[in-house]
């Protein structure tokens, strides 16, 4: 059976030790939501086996764009996505960058 490698998808801290204990609760209950929007994210650029935009990934994962642009730069700062070539254009006729797992 081939090894499984575990990923770490955790935040970064998000409080600061100056902070008052409730942004240390606030913060702890943000990075898990983020973590859980990376794993979801990443789950479908690798079910994808293409290209897809934060459009077509938050379509497919039902969260809103915004919060899928925001995760995906973390994702590529972990080696766990990339940008891929080309642009689409959303909804509101914008275009944005497509992304792949790495």
């Amino acid at each position: 059976m081939p090894e499984q490698m575990t990923i770490d998808l955790s935040p970064a801290p998000l409080a600061r030790a100056t902070d008052p204990r409730t942004s240390f609760m606030a913060a702890a209950e943000a990075g898990a939501m983020a973590a859980n929007h990376r794993a979801r994210v990443l789950a479908v650029l690798k079910e994808a086996g293409k290209p897809l935009g934060a459009e077509q990934i938050a379509d497919a994962i039902g969260l809103d764009a915004y919060q899928t642009r925001k995760r995906l730069p973390e994702l590529q700062g972990l080696r766990l996505a990339a940008l891929a070539d080309g642009q689409r254009t959303t909804r509101t006729g914008r275009a944005e960058r497509l992304w792949v797992a790495a």
